[in-house]
C-alpha cells in the first residue's frame, strides 16, 4: 500500500511538473489562453507566448517552423487568436482614426473618404506543424508543406518596407503563376494597402490576390496564422479560391498548388510565408 502511496505522489509530481506547466505563470491573458488549449489538448511540451500585435503571429510560426526544421521538435501546435470587442482595442484603432466608416466594402475598395480602411474581426486560428516523418508515421492527412517562411521589422520610409517585403517574397518568384494564389493579410489602412498592392501587381504579377481580412476581419496576432490556415485549406482542397473583392481580384484559372501568405502590420511588422501543395 505505501508503494502505491509513493507511486500516486510520484505521477502527482510528475504531472504538475510537465502537463500543467504553462499555467504556472498567468501574469498575461495570452499565457492563460496557451495554459488552457494545452491543458485541453493534452500538450505536454514546453510553450512559448508571444506578444507584439501581427508580429507576434508571424514570430510564433516563424519560430515553430525553425525548432521543426532544426530538429529541435518534432510537433508543435501554434496559432494566435484576437477579441475585436475589447473596447481597450477598439480605442487604440479609433486612436489613430483607423477605422473604416459607413457601409461595409471589400478591403481594396475601401476609400479615404469612408474612414481609416479598417475592421476589425474576432478570429482564432491554429495549426498543427510535424517534421514529415513525424506526419507520415501517425498517419496524418498533410494539407501543404511550408517552402519559406520569414518575419522582419524596421522603418518603413523610403521604400524600406517594399525592399523587405521583396527580400522576404524571393521564395515565391518562380512559383507558376496561374496555379499560385497570394492570401494578402493587409489591414486595410489605405496607404498600407495601395503599397502592398502596388508591391504584389509588380513583383508577382499574375498570381490572383486575396485579401482574407475582408472576409473575416482583421485579426491583429492572429492575422498571420489565420492567413496560413486559408492556404493550407486551400492547397489541401486543390481550390480555385473565388475573389474575395471581385472588382479588384482576378479569378483562379487553375487549381491552386501554391501559396503565398503576406501580413503587414498595422503599425510595424511584416511576414511572408511559401506553401506548397503534396
Amino acid at each position: 500500500e505505501a508503494l502505491k502511496r509513493n507511486d500516486r505522489e510520484r505521477l502527482l509530481n510528475e504531472k504538475l511538473t510537465t502537463e500543467l506547466r504553462p499555467t504556472l505563470f498567468l501574469a498575461q491573458l495570452s499565457n492563460l489562453l496557451a495554459g488552457n488549449i494545452s491543458i485541453v489538448h493534452k500538450v505536454t511540451g514546453s510553450s512559448r507566448t508571444f506578444m507584439g500585435e501581427e508580429a507576434a503571429g508571424i514570430s510564433a510560426i516563424e519560430t515553430a517552423f525553425a525548432r521543426i526544421k532544426a530538429g529541435q521538435s518534432s510537433h508543435t501546435l501554434v496559432g494566435g487568436a484576437f477579441s475585436a470587442e475589447r473596447l481597450d482595442i477598439v480605442l487604440m484603432i479609433e486612436a489613430i482614426q483607423g477605422h473604416a466608416l459607413g457601409e461595409w466594402h471589400p478591403i481594396w475598395s475601401r476609400k479615404p473618404e469612408d474612414g481609416g480602411g479598417m475592421i476589425l474581426g474576432s478570429v482564432g486560428a491554429f495549426l498543427v506543424l510535424e517534421s514529415r516523418e513525424y506526419a507520415e508515421s501517425r498517419g496524418a492527412r498533410i494539407y501543404a508543406t511550408i517552402d519559406a517562411i520569414g518575419g522582419d521589422r524596421g522603418s518603413r520610409e523610403d521604400g524600406r518596407l517594399e525592399a523587405r517585403l521583396r527580400y522576404l517574397s524571393k521564395p515565391a518568384l518562380e512559383l507558376d503563376r496561374q496555379s499560385t494564389v497570394v492570401f494578402s493579410g493587409t489591414s486595410g489602412f489605405h496607404d498600407l494597402a495601395g503599397r502592398e498592392k502596388a508591391f504584389l501587381e509588380t513583383e508577382l504579377a499574375g498570381r490572383p490576390v486575396r485579401a482574407y481580412g475582408g472576409l473575416v476581419g482583421h485579426g491583429i496576432e492572429a492575422q498571420f496564422p489565420v492567413g496560413m490556415v486559408l492556404a493550407a485549406l486551400s492547397l489541401g482542397h486543390a481550390a480555385k479560391v473565388p475573389p474575395f473583392d471581385p472588382a479588384a481580384e482576378a479569378p483562379m484559372l487553375a487549381p491552386a498548388r501554391a501559396a503565398v501568405v503576406t501580413t503587414i502590420g498595422h503599425s510595424r511588422g511584416e511576414g511572408v510565408a511559401v506553401l506548397a501543395a503534396e
